[in-house]
């Protein structure tokens, strides 16, 4: 296990793929507190709705496999990521259904599309026999950075540290997710 830390591209793997679970969890945890105070003033019932929106994997995972095929896994990811930080952005808008389905929305996506890109890529920077062990790694989640980022300022702080985290990973994604193999353009 501990050789897979001294590998840069599992790194960069690990590091994304964290980053992108922190950002849908940091999201979708402090979005209902940020829903339930005014001016939404949603009630319990109304936020347990906004899960649905997960259901954008449904369409957005497949679509997500098929471009990352044409664009390959570094500009998928960057993809992935932009998207997601779009979706932050827009969930400041004071605009319910701009947060949800707009916000909400392209932070599902970007997430999906990115946990497309971080396995794939991980089946190329892992060795073969470490393959299964360095998975395992990969699947982490951190919630106590949120809750402070709430503490000191609401739904626009959280929005910041999670735009933060989206940008930090989109730099060591566009680094470290070098694929040897490029895939084939539609010009080729």
């Amino acid at each position: 296990m501990l050789r897979h830390f001294r590998n840069p591209r599992l790194l960069a793997t690990y590091t994304v793929g964290f980053g992108m679970l922190f950002a849908l969890v940091s999201t979708f945890t402090y979005v209902t507190f940020y829903l339930a105070a005014p001016p939404f003033h949603l009630s319990t019932a109304a936020l347990s709705y906004l899960f649905a929106i997960y259901l954008v994997g449904l369409l957005v995972t497949p679509a997500g496999g098929y471009l990352i095929t044409r664009i390959g896994l570094r500009y998928g990811i960057a993809l992935a990521i932009i998207l997601c930080l779009l979706g932050e952005r827009l969930t400041l808008i004071h605009s319910l259904p701009v947060i949800i389905f707009g916000g909400l929305g392209l932070v599902c996506t970007g997430v999906f599309i990115a946990q497309s890109a971080a396995p794939s890529f991980l089946r190329i920077a892992a060795s073969e026999g470490g393959r299964v062990s360095a998975a395992g790694l990969y699947l982490s989640v951190g919630g106590f950075l949120p809750a402070v980022a709430w503490q000191i300022g609401k739904w626009p702080a959280s929005v910041a540290l999670t735009s933060a985290i989206l940008v930090a990973i989109l730099f060591v994604g566009w680094i470290g997710f070098r694929d040897p193999h490029p895939p084939r353009t539609i010009l080729d």
